[in-house]
C-alpha cells in the first residue's frame, strides 16, 4: 500500500476515534440529564409521601385517635416516636433515590467508556487489515459475524474492501434475505455490501424483485451499480406495476 493511502486510512481512523469521543461524550450528558430527571421525581415523589403524613396525622387527630399524639393520666402529649419514624422513612425514600441516580449515571458513564474503548480497539485493529490477506480477513470476519467477544465493536463493513469478492456476495444475499423479513434487522447491511459484489449478484437481485419479491428492499439506493439493463428491467417492471 502506498504511503497516501496509509495516510488516508490513518485519517479515517483519527475521524472515527474522535466520532466515538463524540458518542460518549453525548451517552454521559444523556446519563446526567436523566438523572436529573430521576432525582427530581423521586424527590416529589417522597415530597408526596411527607403530605399524605401529614394529612394522615390531622386525620387521625381529628378523630381523637392521633397518630403522632398519645393520651396520658394527665391528658395529651406528642408521641416522638412515631415522629422519628415518619422522618426515617422519608430519609429512607431520598436515600433510594440518590443511590439510583448514582447507579444509573454510572453505568451510563461505564457504557461510554466501554464502547469508546471498543472503537479505539476497532481503529487499531482496522490499520492492520490492508496487510492480511483473504483468508485471514475471511476468518477475522466469520468471527465478527458470530459475536465472538474479542472481535466486538469491529464493524463488518470495514472488513469488505480487504474481503474476496466472494464473501461480499454471500453476505450480500444473507442480508438481502434478512431485511427482506424484517427490514433494518442488521443496519440494512446489504446496501454496505453493494460496492463490493460482483455484477452478476446484482443481476440475481434484479431477477428475483421483477418476479415480486424483496419489496421491503431499498432498490433505489442499489440503482447506481446496477448495469444499464438491469436498471432498464426494473424501470419496465415499475412502469407496468
Amino acid at each position: 500500500m502506498c504511503n497516501e493511502e496509509n495516510r488516508e486510512f490513518t485519517e479515517e481512523a483519527k475521524e472515527r476515534l474522535e466520532e466515538a469521543v463524540e458518542e460518549a461524550e453525548d451517552m454521559i450528558r444523556g446519563a446526567v440529564e436523566d438523572a436529573e430527571d430521576i432525582l427530581e421525581e423521586a424527590m416529589d415523589e417522597a415530597s408526596d409521601d411527607l403530605e399524605d403524613l401529614q394529612e394522615e396525622a390531622e386525620e387521625e387527630t381529628a378523630h381523637e385517635a392521633p397518630r403522632f399524639i398519645r393520651r396520658t393520666a394527665n391528658g395529651f402529649e406528642v408521641d416522638t416516636s412515631e415522629i422519628e419514624k415518619a422522618l426515617q422513612a422519608f430519609g429512607e425514600k431520598i436515600s433510594e433515590a440518590v443511590n439510583s441516580v448514582q447507579k444509573g449515571v454510572q453505568d451510563s458513564f461505564n457504557a461510554a467508556q466501554d464502547r469508546a474503548q471498543q472503537k479505539r480497539k476497532a481503529d487499531k485493529l482496522a490499520k492492520m487489515l490492508p496487510f492480511l490477506d483473504e483468508a485471514e480477513i475471511h476468518d477475522i470476519a466469520e468471527k465478527v459475524l458470530a459475536g465472538d467477544e474479542n472481535f466486538k465493536g469491529i464493524d463488518i463493513a470495514s472488513l469488505m474492501p480487504f474481503m474476496s469478492k466472494e464473501d461480499c456476495g454471500v453476505l450480500f444475499e444473507k442480508s438481502l434475505e434478512a431485511n427482506d423479513k424484517e427490514p433494518g434487522v442488521d443496519g440494512r447491511l446489504y446496501l454496505k455490501c453493494v460496492p463490493f459484489v460482483d455484477e452478476a449478484v446484482l443481476s440475481k437481485l434484479v431477477d428475483r424483485y421483477v418476479e415480486g419479491g424483496f419489496e421491503n428492499i431499498r432498490m433505489d439506493n442499489i440503482y447506481p451499480y446496477l448495469s444499464s439493463a438491469d436498471v432498464k428491467r426494473i424501470f419496465y417492471y415499475e412502469l407496468n406495476k
